[in-house]
């Protein structure tokens, strides 16, 4: 069973938000490595809306910039959950409706294969079907008793 490896920018007092504007200063050598090691061991990606959003705009155009990390960004497949948004423009995006998350999680990491690495967690969206597709996973049941029942939407 593929494992989902969470990957989040997080400070000491719990900011996740705009990583793009504060964690630049302690990306050094290590963390490149570390970042490098993850992606290299993962052959999906998994997102909400929200990261879906930024990362579509922003690696297409980093792809030389960044090298083979750029073109492996740009080229897995990108799992999105979310309701709200109609078509991927980004190589290789498969929706998810929020609706079928759990199924269709549990789905993913029952396939051969690398780990599926989840960028981004913040609002409780995400939380959510998370929540609930590892307890789904591990536990056999369709949804957590800390997950809602309809989650909010994305």
């Amino acid at each position: 069973m593929r494992k989902i490896v969470n990957s989040t920018y997080i400070s000491l007092d719990g900011v996740i938000e705009n990583p793009q504007n504060w964690t630049m200063d302690y990306f050094g050598e290590e963390a490149q490595g570390f970042a490098r090691e993850q992606l290299f061991a993962s052959d999906a990606l998994l997102m909400g809306r929200a990261t879906y959003d930024g990362f579509s705009q922003a690696w297409p155009a980093m792809e030389e910039q960044t090298g083979d990390f750029g073109a492996r960004m740009n080229n897995l497949p990108h799992y999105v959950v979310s309701d709200s948004l109609e078509k991927g423009e980004w190589n290789n995006t498969v929706i998810i409706r929020r609706a079928d998350a759990v199924a269709e999680i549990a789905k993913l990491k029952e396939q051969d294969g690398q780990d599926i690495l989840q960028y981004g967690f913040g609002p409780s969206p995400a939380r959510s079907w998370t929540t609930a597709c590892w307890t789904s996973c591990a536990c056999g049941s369709t949804r957590s008793s800390s997950a809602p029942a309809t989650p909010p939407s994305c």
